[in-house]
């Protein structure tokens, strides 16, 4: 039986990372707070900045799906 190779990237493991440091550095923060951090991230080309101008306020698809009911 051979063993198994070992990984040049572990996904699993920097999810967790890149997850704890972001909760460690938002943890204390208001929901006004968080919106202005989230927004001082926003991707600024490509795909990623696409769909982030193209994300729907919540609130509104709430609203949405309300009135379609």
């Amino acid at each position: 039986m051979t063993r198994p190779k070992e990984k040049d990237f572990d996904c699993v493991k920097w999810t967790r990372e890149v997850r704890d440091r972001i909760y460690e550095e938002t943890k204390h923060m208001t929901l006004s707070e968080y919106r202005q951090w989230l927004e001082s991230r926003r991707p600024t080309q490509g795909v990623l900045a696409k769909l982030w101008d193209r994300r729907a306020d919540p609130a509104e698809a709430v609203r949405r799906r309300m009135t379609a009911e």
